[in-house]
């Protein structure tokens, strides 16, 4: 979906040259278009899914002819595939200390918008695909990350990839002075 496509159809054989070509059942992708002198399918595609078509070849001799033969095809256009980094599962924010874990993705168009879906350490925000602050309490916090492609346009968009991960913010260490007494 939205990548430029190309494809042709090999030349017929058998029969007279030239040949031409036409969808003759189903319909193409939108976006997509067959060429009738060169069998070439090209464009972008505009929607997903996946599209049940069949195209004749017609010779052109004369007399007896012209003469056919006819393929069916089925073509898939799929949504990009979007990645999300870093990988998940557990990110480590020190207790009182500035934090900062910047999300990125991947695939589609751009630009892409963040979002979290669960509760954030106190102290811990999201702006611009960054979790940044000052861990304040301490636990361990289970969030979902979400990217959205917002540049993608047609069926199906906008597309999102999700990820989970737990931010953990172990307790601090409390030292007592001195070690021991005289």
């Amino acid at each position: 979906l939205g990548t430029v496509y190309s494809a042709s159809i090999s030349p017929a054989t058998g029969g007279t040259t030239p040949f031409s070509y036409a969808v003759t059942a189903g319909a193409l992708p939108g976006g997509l278009a067959l060429n009738p002198s060169s069998g070439a399918i090209t464009g972008t595609p505009s929607a997903l899914g996946t599209f049940n078509f069949s195209i004749t070849a017609t010779d052109s001799s004369t007399g007896n002819g012209p003469y056919t033969v006819g393929q069916a095809f089925a073509l898939t256009v799929n949504g990009p595939t979007l990645a999300l980094a870093p990988a998940p599962g557990t990110l480590t924010a020190p207790y009182g200390a500035p934090y900062s874990q910047a999300f990125t993705a991947t695939g589609g168009t751009g630009p892409f918008t963040f979002a979290v879906t669960g509760a954030l350490p106190a102290g811990l925000s999201l702006s611009g695909g960054t979790v940044s602050g000052t861990p304040t309490v301490p636990g361990s916090y289970p969030i979902t990350v979400t990217a959205t492609d917002t540049g993608s346009t047609g069926a199906g968009a906008p597309f999102t990839v999700a990820q989970n991960y737990t931010i953990n913010v172990p307790a601090p260490t409390i030292n007592v002075s001195p070690a021991s007494l005289p």
